[in-house]
């Protein structure tokens, strides 16, 4: 993180996010075992971008959170600058 300038508070929405987010893509992506998640990470003008493929078809969706879980789009809404999702994907933009 340090290399691409994302220290401090910033670093650590950066590791919430990406946990969450492939996490959901484990759990809730649909992909068979041996699909593979693919994190995409490119930095410009101050810009963090993390993509997050999943190998499924699903179309990611927020729900609500309980005592199961429920939260991880919900924590990319509130950190992120911008996020989006497709099917099989989660994307989110970091001001760093």
């Amino acid at each position: 993180m340090a290399r691409l300038g994302v220290c401090g508070d910033r670093a650590d929405d950066v590791a919430l996010l990406v946990s969450e987010v492939v996490t959901n893509a484990v759990r809730h992506g649909g992909a068979r075992d041996e699909d593979h998640v693919t994190v995409e990470l490119t930095s410009e003008d101050h810009r963090l971008r993390i993509r997050v493929l999943d190998g499924g078809g699903g179309l990611p969706a927020q729900r609500r959170p309980g005592s199961d879980g429920g939260f991880g789009l919900h924590l990319v809404e509130a950190l992120a600058d911008d996020w989006g999702a497709a099917p099989g994907e989660v994307w989110f933009v970091l001001a760093v």
